[in-house]
């Protein structure tokens, strides 16, 4: 069987400059969510997550997955 794909689309627009980076971080701790959850049901192959940020003109780019456990704190 072929590896499944999900995606989740989220689309703000923020006035703040401060908030698109904390959006980011956000996400990030959300997919280390999913890619946990996706572990415990996992059959054969290891899970995959990756985190996409851009916006309609510069188009997306991945962020780069790295542990930050400190991810939340400024919420």
């Amino acid at each position: 069987m072929a590896l499944g794909e999900w995606k989740i689309t989220l689309r703000v627009d923020f006035d703040d400059k401060k908030k698109p980076e904390l959006m980011t971080r956000l996400a990030m701790q959300l997919a280390k969510e999913l890619l946990g959850s996706a572990t415990l049901i996992a059959d054969k192959r290891k899970p995959q997550v990756a985190v996409e940020h851009g916006d309609m003109f510069a188009g997306n780019k991945e962020v780069e997955m790295v542990d930050d456990e400190e991810v939340l704190d400024e919420v």
